[in-house]
C-alpha cells in the first residue's frame, strides 16, 4: 500500500503544481500562436513553391516537371507539352 499511496501523493503534488502555475498572458499566447504559424509556414513553403511553379509553367505552356530545361526530343516526361 505504501507504493500506491506514494504514487498518489506524487500525483496530487504534480496536480497542485500545475494548478498554481501562472496564467498565460495575451502577448505570450499571441507569440506562441505566431511562432507555430511561422514554423508551419516554413515546413509548407516547399509545397507552396511547387504549386506556384507548376501553375506558372502550365500557363506558359512549358513542361510542368522540367520547366522547359530539357530539349523537346530528350524530355522524358510523359505529358510534356513540347512533344505535342
Amino acid at each position: 500500500m505504501t507504493a500506491r499511496s506514494s504514487s498518489a501523493e506524487a500525483f496530487l503534488y504534480t496536480l497542485a503544481a500545475v494548478d498554481s502555475a501562472p496564467e498565460w498572458t495575451l502577448d505570450q499566447a499571441a507569440g506562441l500562436v505566431f511562432g507555430f504559424g511561422l514554423v508551419a509556414l516554413y515546413f509548407s513553403s516547399k509545397l507552396i513553391d511547387d504549386y506556384v511553379a507548376v501553375s506558372q509553367r502550365r500557363q506558359l505552356g512549358i513542361c510542368e516537371k522540367c520547366g522547359g530545361l530539357n530539349e523537346e526530343e530528350n524530355c522524358s516526361e510523359a505529358n510534356c507539352p513540347a512533344k505535342r
